[in-house]
């Protein structure tokens, strides 16, 4: 969350009876913003402000973690982009939303655990509204320094040894679409958990792991 303050001080703006004005609202990326905007004026005895209360809006809450703007469940089609799911533990390493164009991801970002070791362990949690066998899938990207892990979706392990390693050759990153076979979802919180198993031999070792998207599925 930032607060940020324009004062216009310097630049004279006439008037005489009333002022209308935009105000400038960007980001370098793509993305959604949720805002809230308070403004301030000086007004001589006897003025008349034009602007009525509004309580309604006042009371929009403000997001304040980035589910509130991107929460962790699938859309229409049922893919769940990786950099929204809630990673709720991580053992070893750090993560972050990792943002390109180059890489050909969905939405150009991807939920990326970067130094990890072996046996080491990332836990997150996605959203279903209804309960069920869910059909899944998952992109999970391949370059020089990605280990080898395995996948549990609530605790029910997924019959895939994935291996991230990619020599760089056409290019230096690329995605990898895995079918990760069928698994008992429930209504609500569901859980993700990512455990690294290794690397291979010419694969530099920072164990990385990236997650473009799931597809979840009730067919």
């Amino acid at each position: 969350m930032s607060v940020n303050i324009r004062h216009r001080m310097l630049d004279a703006i006439p008037f005489t009876s009333q002022i209308k004005f935009d105000m400038e609202l960007w980001h370098w990326a793509t993305t959604r913003m949720n805002y809230a905007l308070v403004s301030y004026w000086y007004m001589k005895p006897g003025g008349k402000c034009l602007v009525e209360p509004n309580p309604a809006s006042a009371k929009e809450p403000v997001a304040l973690k980035r589910e509130n703007m991107f929460p962790p469940v699938p859309d229409l089609a049922g893919v769940l982009q990786g950099e929204h799911l809630r990673v709720v533990s991580l053992s070893n390493g750090s993560w972050e939303i990792q943002n390109s164009s180059s890489w050909g991801w969905s939405n150009n970002q991807q939920l990326w655990w970067m130094d990890g070791v072996t046996n080491g362990q990332l836990k997150a949690e996605f959203e279903i509204a209804k309960a069920g066998v869910y059909t899944i899938t998952g992109n999970f990207t391949k370059a020089i320094d990605y280990g080898n892990f395995k996948l549990m979706i609530n605790d029910q392990p997924a019959p895939i040894h994935f291996k991230g390693y990619h020599s760089g050759k056409p290019v230096s990153v690329t995605t990898e679409l895995v079918n990760l076979g069928q698994f008992q979802l429930q209504e609500g919180i569901n859980t993700l958990q990512v455990t690294i198993t290794g690397k291979q031999p010419a694969a530099k070792p920072r164990f990385m792991v990236g997650i473009d998207y799931l597809k979840i599925r009730n067919d």
